[in-house]
């Protein structure tokens, strides 16, 4: 039984109920990475299985390579439907031939916002399937 107290935000409610119903999630720890932007603001991420499914929300993704304890930017976009993008995106065959095992989440519903981190993330990071 999960004890939900008030002070949790209506967001944290949602992952969590996301978590109850996909098996994927609720075996994944969580884990939260930082990638930096080209101002030098770092960004954190929960990294989760690149097979999970994702709910339909605005945030900025990477898909990821994980090795040895190090993350690598392989791709990073932004939308407005996470699970849906992930799902039919066009970027598969690149990333999998980098060896993709990982995407990186950062929700952010806020379009405008999502824009200027993924450009700053871009900048700086210069994930090889951005420039195909």
């Amino acid at each position: 039984m999960v004890k939900i107290y008030h002070t949790i935000s209506i967001f944290n409610l949602f992952i969590l109920d996301v978590k109850m119903m996909d098996p994927k999630m609720q075996n994944t720890n969580n884990k939260e990475v930082y990638f930096a932007g080209n101002t030098g603001q770092m960004y954190p991420f929960t990294l989760y299985p690149y097979d999970v499914s994702l709910p339909d929300v605005g945030a900025i993704y990477i898909f990821t390579r994980q090795n040895y304890g190090s993350y690598h930017s392989l791709f990073i976009g932004q939308t407005d439907m996470l699970g849906s993008c992930i799902l039919n995106h066009e970027k598969w065959v690149c990333v999998n031939k980098l060896y993709v095992n990982a995407i990186s989440v950062y929700f952010e519903n806020d379009a405008a916002t999502r824009l200027e981190i993924e450009r700053d993330l871009i900048g700086k990071q210069c994930p090889p399937c951005n420039e195909m």
